[in-house]
């Protein structure tokens, strides 16, 4: 093994809120938002602006125990995620306004049909 090159990496930004340990993150594919999971919250994240835009609280429900961008237009790729907790709960979630560019935050609404 050649150590002449060991590439270094160095902490840029540290995102705080979590109280417990994470059990699941999902970066988008544009690499602009993240989704942290718990023991019970879902954080969403603006990784460009290093902000918390929301947190769902799933303490009845258990841990979250896996999150997923889950685009429905290639245009729009951060507009819906799914997770799950631990007792089974699957939530699917979708961006509320139609123009992203004119909100503050992303606001995420669950699902109209509710749980699946």
């Amino acid at each position: 093994m050649n150590n002449s090159y060991i590439p270094a990496f160095e902490c840029q930004h540290t995102l705080v809120k979590h109280t417990k340990p994470l059990n699941t993150l999902k970066l988008n594919k544009d690499a602009t938002m993240l989704l942290s999971g718990d023991d019970g919250l879902l954080l969403i994240w603006n990784i460009l602006n290093r902000s918390l835009e929301q947190t769902i609280s799933v303490t009845f429900n258990g841990p979250v125990s896996a999150a997923f961008w889950t685009p429905i237009s290639p245009n729009r790729p951060s507009t819906t995620f799914t997770f799950g907790c631990a007792d089974g709960t699957m939530f699917a979630y979708h961006q509320t306004q139609e123009d992203i560019r004119t909100l503050p935050h992303y606001m995420f609404s669950s699902s109209p049909r509710g749980s699946y």
